[in-house]
């Protein structure tokens, strides 16, 4: 869920609060905040709806969204798995298509 904690930093900058002033709002430390935004900790399903309300956003969304691409990711793996390709295989894959992109 690191992607959550960028979600929360941003909205918090963009509302004008320090970390300190999200932590007092939420009854947790500076320090927290600091954990939190960087990924380090892990919030609960409480937290996650104190958050939301503080920032006035959907978190579950952004959660949901996470959930969605790591899936598509799992897909992919799971892909490349079955037909036996390597990562060395891959590697190979993406410079074609970054160089047939660029042209």
């Amino acid at each position: 869920m690191r992607n959550i904690g960028k979600v929360i930093m941003r909205r918090r900058k963009e509302l004008h609060l320090t970390q300190e002033d999200l932590g007092k709002k939420l009854g947790v430390s500076k320090s927290y905040i600091c954990q939190l935004e960087s990924g380090f900790r892990q919030l609960s399903i409480d937290k996650l709806e104190s958050v939301g309300k503080v920032l006035d956003i959907d978190i579950f969304e952004y959660v949901q969204l996470e959930n969605d691409l790591l899936n598509k990711w799992k897909d992919v793996i799971n892909t490349f798995e079955a037909h036996d390709i390597t990562p060395e295989e891959v590697k190979t894959l993406i410079g074609i298509m970054t160089h047939l992109k660029t042209g």
